[in-house]
């Protein structure tokens, strides 16, 4: 063995401490979202649950059966004169209600879209 030469060390070196966490618990996090299928009062009562996109369908279905019989009453009911403006009333009332429930749908769309780049943001 050459005199100059050092022994190895007896012990294996230590390894790197562990690195922090990249991000530190957050505390003012909202609770964890319930799952599929689960329903969470709490969401329901703070509003983070929406029942009106649901119902839209529905009224939309009922509100073109009240404008389509009311357009077919009009047109039953003043001659010729009531059969355009019934045509008239059928065409453009059930094109205007669908307009209008479509615009309601797209405010809770981007309401749904802010939620999620929200949820995003906050790395949850």
């Amino acid at each position: 063995m050459d005199p100059n030469e050092t022994p190895p060390p007896s012990q294996p070196p230590s390894s790197p401490p562990n690195p922090p966490p990249s991000q530190p618990p957050v505390s003012w996090a909202p609770p964890p979202a319930a799952g599929p299928g689960q329903f969470n009062f709490s969401d329901f009562v703070n509003f983070r649950y929406l029942i009106t996109p649901g119902f839209i369908t529905v009224i939309y279905v009922v509100g073109a059966i009240f404008i389509t019989v009311a357009a077919l009453g009009a047109a039953g009911t003043a001659g010729a004169g009531g059969v355009l403006i019934g045509l008239l009333w059928l065409v453009i009332g059930n094109l205007w209600w669908r307009i209008v429930l479509e615009f309601v749908m797209v405010l809770f769309r981007i309401n749904d879209s802010l939620a999620s780049i929200d949820k995003r943001g906050r790395g949850i």
